[in-house]
């Protein structure tokens, strides 16, 4: 006996845990004969029961495989991927055989944005056939994914995926998809204008075919156009902007109030987890939108792609602001900070590299906090920015690194904070984050197109209870602000503002000039009182006198006649002459005097009393 056929015996003869016994075994072709079903009383010769004129030997070269045997098959799944797009009632169907018996087939399903599958029991049907339902729930925007798993009778189990071996996909039919009203306003000021996107294929991607419901386009019906880089722009209608691009992003407004932008010709895209859409960036700042019908998380974006020259993500409503979701239709400004191009993948929410890390970076807002950062807003009553912050993290460099940001593409008269660094003033930042330290003082400048003042903002709420002080210097007011106590201040254009960070830090503030600020509150009352800043500055202590003056030149209050070190000083005049008696109503002269040696210098402002 051949040695290999001495191993198949011996191994059915631990199998069977019998002696004696007569084995069955499948039919084979062998050689000249084919279809004789063989069989074997454990301890002897194999014979066949081949038609007479057999010795009953079988032929030299006949090699059976172990696999052929009918206790060691999984069950045979057979399914043909339906074409066609998924709804509501759509069956799936597949085919399952064994010789063993079926003990359960399950299909496996998910949304095809979503990270897990669920299962369920498939219903047998007629012959083979096993069946299940598919409810609205199961899919999403995009569609379903999912696969099937078989058990036999004695515990065998197999899966059914796709001939390269990844799971199966339906589409959701896209017909009527439509932007919605909540993607676009009407309008005619900048700030009424979004950055939209087109999330779906489409077969006839003209901008003026897509958006025939609004007419021949006008700058008085829309206006729609994309950054182009190097602060320029491309507009519809153009040879440079005609057609819609996925994950493109647009600045859209129009004034057409019962506008309804239906989509013609469009598609579902075909991407899931394994097949994502990339986006190709160019070096500085690129316009995109989101390109799937789903909302998306630029944090996942970042951690997927784990590439440094990959910026946060700045959305527009009114305003920039620093974002991270974006829902269907709508786009934003990423920075590309590399000299070269950069594919990126854009993933679904949730979905990150292998092993699921999250890198992105978190800030608390208490100032004694490692690693905090404060938010600043700007504002002038139409369009705001709100994309400026300062703060400290561990990590950070003294240099512009990956905590630091800058400004997207300037647009329309949007007021912009800079700050800036000996190294990079050809590049001022809108994002200043430095190591954390105990003391710092940042430096901007308001830069606005023109000449209104501008509100600057912040959330003091949370700033926690610790010791550290936060002023904001108006160089040119010579007025100190509490950050702690006041929550904006009006800013000029032009000016130049410090903001200075640390414990008992206010006595370490030395003005540049001397000088008297604004008083306020101005108009100011017997209630509440005002406060006069002014500034002495370096060079030793200094005579100082602060006078109140009627109109007629006359002194109503001296308030002050000391001596005073370099520094910033704010006294409260309660609208009383010297005499404790209450002012009247009207302008009065508040005059600062400072002298030094035989140097004096004189300065005024003005109040009102109500």
């Amino acid at each position: 006996m051949k040695p290999w056929l001495l191993s198949a015996v011996l191994l059915f003869a631990v199998a069977c845990r019998g002696y004696g016994q007569t084995l069955s075994l499948q039919t084979f072709s062998s050689g000249g004969t084919s279809g004789s079903p063989l069989f074997t009383t454990i301890g002897q010769p194999i014979t066949s029961s081949s038609a007479a004129g057999s010795n009953g030997n079988l032929e030299a070269g006949f090699a059976p495989s172990l696999t052929a045997f009918s206790s060691n098959f999984p069950p045979s799944i057979t399914y043909t991927a339906e074409t066609g797009f998924i709804q509501q009632g759509t069956k799936l169907t597949v085919t399952v055989t064994d010789a063993d018996g079926i003990s359960k087939v399950t299909l496996f399903r998910r949304p095809i944005t979503a990270a897990t599958f669920d299962s369920v029991a498939m219903t047998a049907a007629t012959g083979n056939s096993y069946e299940s339902t598919i409810q609205g729930s199961h899919f999403d925007e995009l569609g379903i994914e999912y696969f099937f798993k078989a058990l036999d009778n004695t515990g065998k189990r197999s899966s059914k995926l796709d001939a390269s071996g990844k799971y199966f996909q339906r589409f959701k039919d896209a017909e009527g998809a439509a932007v919605p009203p909540t993607a676009f306003n009407i309008g005619t000021k900048s700030s009424d204008y979004k950055i939209i996107s087109i999330p779906y294929t489409l077969q006839v991607p003209g901008i003026g075919s897509q958006f025939n419901e609004l007419g021949e386009q006008t700058d008085e019906v829309y206006r729609l156009a994309t950054y182009a880089g190097n602060s320029k722009w491309n507009e519809f209608p153009s040879p440079a902007l005609n057609v819609f691009e996925r994950g493109k992003g647009y600045w859209f407004l129009t004034t057409k109030t019962d506008a309804t932008l239906f989509l013609e010709g469009e598609s579902t895209p075909q991407n899931y987890r394994g097949n994502l859409f990339q986006i190709t960036l160019q070096p500085e700042w690129n316009q995109i939108g989101n390109p799937y019908p789903v909302a998306i998380n630029w944090s996942d974006v970042i951690d997927y792609n784990d590439n440094p020259n990959l910026g946060t993500l700045k959305t527009f409503n009114g305003g920039y602001a620093d974002g991270n979701e974006l829902k269907p239709y709508e786009g934003g400004f990423v920075r590309n900070s590399g000299t070269a191009p950069i594919t990126i993948t854009i993933p679904f929410k949730g979905q990150t590299t292998a092993g699921g890390r999250t890198s992105s970076k978190t800030f608390a807002t208490e100032l004694d906090a490692p690693s905090w950062m404060l938010r600043l807003r700007l504002s002038n009553g139409q369009i705001s920015n709100a994309v400026s912050a300062i703060g400290m993290h561990p990590d950070a460099s003294t240099g512009r690194d990956l905590y630091d940001d800058l400004y997207p593409p300037r647009f329309a008269d949007l007021p912009e904070l800079k700050f800036n660094r000996t190294e990079d003033n050809d590049l001022p930042l809108s994002k200043d984050l430095v190591p954390t330290q105990d003391t710092f003082t940042w430096s901007f400048a308001l830069d606005a197109t023109d000449d209104e003042d501008v509100r600057l903002e912040w959330d003091n709420a949370h700033f926690g209870s610790n010791d550290i002080e936060l002023y904001l210097f108006d160089e040119a007011k010579l007025q100190l602000v509490d950050m702690r106590i006041f929550s904006s201040h009006r800013l000029s254009k032009d000016g130049n503002y410090k903001i200075y960070y640390g414990e008992n830090i206010r006595n370490e503030i030395r003005p540049i000039r001397a000088g008297i600020a604004n008083p306020y509150p101005n108009p100011g009352n017997t209630l509440h009182g005002v406060n006069i800043p002014y500034a002495v500055p370096e060079g030793g202590e200094h005579n100082v006198q602060l006078m109140i003056i009627d109109t007629q030149g006359r002194q109503v209050r001296n308030l002050l006649s000391a001596h005073r070190q370099p520094g910033l000083y704010e006294p409260s005049w309660d609208a009383r002459d010297d005499r404790d008696q209450p002012c009247s109503a009207g302008l009065y002269l508040i005059q600062l005097t400072i002298s030094s040696g035989s140097e004096q210098k004189q300065f005024y402002s003005r109040v009102i009393l109500k």
